[in-house]
């Protein structure tokens, strides 16, 4: 095999391993984009239920006062 054959093999298989690492980039980052807005949802929805909870705790210790 000559330099300049091994030297073009390499090259190509640089360039494949570049587009795969750069695919692979990208998937990772919907990735991370669809957990962080996930985590967003749920702490959306764990602030509701926090403040239906302290809404209902209150009304229930007004209750009890007037009882």
């Amino acid at each position: 095999m000559l330099l300049s054959d091994l030297v073009k093999n390499t090259s190509t298989d640089l360039k494949q391993v570049s587009v795969t690492i750069q695919t692979t980039l990208a998937e990772l980052k919907k990735l991370q984009d669809n957990q962080e807005a996930s985590v967003r949802s749920v702490k959306i929805s764990y602030d509701e239920q926090l403040q239906k909870i302290q809404e209902t705790r209150q009304k229930n210790t007004c209750s009890l006062r007037h009882a």
